[in-house]
């Protein structure tokens, strides 16, 4: 899926002061698809893995019983044959499908409390900070499971 072995996440792409996006901080009504978008960007799960449990024709490839496939999560959230213009990032994209909760019976339990914070947090930045101003460099986690960072200095200016 996607593009093999581009893996780029970490924090949404703000830019220029105020490090909100100016478009969010203008139209509130942007929040439930910013929040769908940071998801995406993001992707926290890095892959997930299942063992194939009958024989099955995937993508002119046959796959057998016990055969182990992979979905990186990073590569299908950037897949070109489903989000147009994929590595950029847009708080207004639609449709949003993306697998940042999982899908199906794999879904995240705590999909809805994710959005909810997300929506409170960002709506409480957008209300009392001015800029976000990354201070030095971010650090990646080092992990093949969780995407993220290890830190990520910034000052944060109130409005």
């Amino acid at each position: 899926m996607g593009r093999r072995g581009r893996r780029r996440t970490g924090p949404p792409p703000w830019s220029g002061p105020p490090r909100a996006p100016p478009r969010l901080r203008a139209d509130r009504s942007l929040m439930p698809t910013a929040v769908e978008e940071v998801l995406r960007w993001t992707s926290t799960a890095t892959h997930i893995m299942r063992t194939v449990t009958e024989p099955v024709m995937l993508r002119e490839r046959q796959l057998e019983p016990g055969d182990r496939v992979v979905m990186w999560t990073p590569s299908a959230n950037r897949d070109e044959r489903y989000f147009e213009n994929p590595d950029v990032f847009d708080i207004a994209r639609r449709p949003n499908r993306h697998l940042a909760l999982g899908a199906g019976e794999h879904f995240c339990m705590g999909a809805m409390m994710t959005r909810t914070e997300m929506r409170i947090l960002f709506t409480e930045l957008l209300d009392s900070v001015h800029s976000i101003e990354q201070t030095g460099p971010a650090v990646p986690l080092r992990s093949i499971v969780v995407n993220g960072l290890e830190s990520l200095p910034v000052r944060i200016t109130a409005t």
